[in-house]
């Protein structure tokens, strides 16, 4: 006998409510936003999102610190928006592999599927709760970001994966706190970015750079 179906609006929110809300709503995030939670942790912001397009959904997860994002996008911030985060990351960047990192669900969902799908998310969702848990100031990031120096970084998150704008990241939470230690990983900054002609790297420097001003005189 075939597997009751359903359709695809009502998959979703079953998925959601079993695969990850079950998880998140008890560990003090809050919906904001269609398909994204956030929690507030001392000084930054934790975003889970599941981003979709076209019946296809991609588990993405970041770390935002508010004060950060004028500095990455020239803007204040949006809330709940993974895009504003300084590290962000994929349950598959924590955890290898995935138990649901991304599916699909057609038009009609056969209820064993859902069931399935659910119980998987349900598994990465605690995986990345509890990742997040353990970063709550920007100097614990900042010195988790900083704990290597590789020009490709393969740790447990995608961005900032790369040196440039890990050291980037770093100079700007180190210049939100008022440490002077930005005074020389500005400097690195610019050597590391010197290459990037773009108008989003160009800005950030000269971001950077203001907001150094009253620090590094």
């Amino acid at each position: 006998m075939s597997s009751p179906e359903l359709r695809r609006v009502e998959a979703l929110r079953r998925i959601v409510d079993n695969g990850i809300e079950s998880v998140l709503l008890g560990a003090d995030f809050k919906a904001c936003g269609k398909l994204s939670w956030i929690r507030q942790a001392g000084e930054l912001q934790h975003v889970f999102a599941l981003l979709g397009r076209r019946g296809t959904y991609d588990v993405q997860w970041g770390i935002v610190s508010p004060e950060a994002v004028p500095f990455l996008w020239g803007r204040p911030i949006k809330q709940g928006e993974v895009g504003d985060a300084i590290m962000s990351g994929t349950p598959g960047s924590i955890y290898h592999p995935p138990a649901c990192q991304s599916f699909r669900l057609e038009a009609s969902v056969p209820l064993d599927l859902v069931s399935r799908i659910s119980a998987n998310l349900e598994v990465d969702t605690r995986r990345v709760e509890q990742r997040l848990s353990a970063f709550s100031t920007r100097r614990d990031l900042r010195a988790y970001l900083m704990a290597n120096r590789d020009l490709k970084d393969r740790r447990d998150f995608i961005i900032p994966g790369n040196l440039p704008l890990k050291l980037f990241t770093a100079t700007t939470l180190a210049i939100i706190d008022g440490d002077r230690v930005a005074c020389d990983l500005l400097g690195e900054t610019e050597q590391a970015m010197s290459r990037y002609k773009d108008e989003i790297s160009v800005g950030r420097l000269n971001r950077l750079r203001e907001g150094a001003k009253g620090l590094c005189q």
